[in-house]
């Protein structure tokens, strides 16, 4: 990274593609499979589209302090917190001033060698995930700023969007359930036509619709699989068997997981947007593992919400109940999904089954192992130690 910016004296911010270690919970090692398996070719394409304006998530990136210091100063935003004050999610908006004052923001996602640890279970997931909500929803503030580049403000605005999704769906599947009692009866025969006139089908078109969805998240997904296939590269993931196994997890998995997130997400947007302030607590760190009843404290609005959404749907519109099943059964089943994906035994059987391998834990790395050596010498005598023992360093 030092010699690829001394190279390029215009170069102001250098990227890598982090990969995530030291997960052992189900959730853990899920997404910590995705980021060595699918993250690479996502941030090629990254790379690729945003060129010279590329992205910067905080961490993990070579930084030239003279492009820093002359760019990125920033201000305070008028007004009081969520929307005002500190900027909470500062790194993209560096990267746009970045942009601006003429220096280059790149993503080389061929530089390995990078990783971090992330939240092990749902519960820290929302938490860190609320944070980075109300920092995203917050650059509503700053797209209208002077100067900034196109992909700069789109990265922004992306962010905004990646946020407002989950409440849009939220909508779209209550307004599916009223829509049956509201909608008006069909006329058949306008005014001054002796012909009736009959109601356009859009069946084909919801089809469609439905299949497209589908097919844009699982197609790129199902690219990436055969090409480790037939390039080789799923050796690096326990062979063959074990890298389909694991993607094939990894989709149930996240689909099964999406409606929690979905309703996780949803309330940080309604909390920011009544102008609830969170600050920007520390991330956890710990093992990952939750009690069973930590998980219902933090999930039995969804269990209700999920309830009572089948029970109206039943009554209101019979028909749709089976379409909403695989959004609400999660919803009613959350926290024993949530506690039984924090569970470190459910992460060891993965691993046991092959199932979420990742190329370092096959064939080991240099830097991980140094880094846990170093980390070593900074622990207490068994005798001495505090009841929580040192957390690991978020990134290396």
């Amino acid at each position: 990274m030092v010699r690829r910016m001394e190279a390029d004296p215009r170069l102001g911010l250098l990227q890598t593609v982090p990969r995530i270690i030291g997960r052992r919970t189900l959730f853990g090692r899920m997404i910590q499979f995705s980021s060595f398996f699918y993250a690479p070719v996502f941030s090629r394409g990254v790379a690729a589209l945003q060129g010279a304006e590329g992205p910067f998530w905080g961490h993990n990136a070579l930084v030239r302090v003279r492009a820093f210091a002359q760019s990125c100063g920033l201000p305070k935003l008028q007004g009081a917190p969520p929307f005002g004050g500190d900027i909470l999610s500062h790194d993209t908006v560096e990267a746009a001033m970045l942009a601006r004052g003429g220096w280059q923001v790149r993503l080389d996602p061929d530089l390995d060698g990078s990783y971090e640890e992330a939240p092990a279970n749902m519960i820290d997931y929302a938490k860190r995930d609320r944070r980075w909500c109300q920092g995203n929803l917050q650059h509503t503030r700053v797209l209208a700023a002077p100067g900034l580049h196109f992909w700069s403000r789109l990265n922004l605005l992306q962010g905004v969007f990646g946020y407002l999704a989950s409440p849009i769906w939220l909508l779209f599947l209550l307004a599916s359930i009223i829509a049956p009692q509201v909608a008006p009866a069909p006329v058949y025969f306008v005014s001054g036509s002796p012909f009736p006139r009959f109601p356009h089908p859009e069946t084909e078109m919801g089809l469609a619709l439905l299949f497209g969805v589908f097919a844009l998240l699982l197609l790129p997904k199902v690219l990436l699989v055969l090409r480790a296939v037939l390039v080789g590269e799923a050796q690096s993931f326990g062979g063959d068997a074990a890298a389909c196994g694991s993607a094939v997890l990894e989709f149930l998995l996240a689909s099964l997981l999406a409606p929690i997130h979905m309703m996780f997400q949803s309330r940080s947007v309604a909390q920011v947007l009544t102008g609830a302030d969170f600050g920007w607590p520390a991330a956890e760190r710990a093992d990952g593992s939750l009690a069973p009843l930590d998980c219902l404290r933090a999930s039995w609005w969804m269990v209700v919400f999920g309830t009572a959404s089948l029970g109206m749907a039943y009554w209101a519109a019979p028909m749709l109940v089976g379409w909403l099943l695989p959004v609400m059964l999660p919803l009613v089943a959350a926290p024993l999904l949530i506690w039984w994906t924090a569970s470190i035994s459910a992460g060891h059987g993965a691993r046991r089954a092959g199932i979420f391998l990742t190329p370092v834990e096959i064939s080991g790395e240099p830097v991980i192992a140094a880094a846990a050596a170093a980390l070593e010498t900074y622990r207490l005598p068994e005798d001495e130690q505090a009841p929580r023992a040192v957390p690991a360093p978020e990134a290396a």
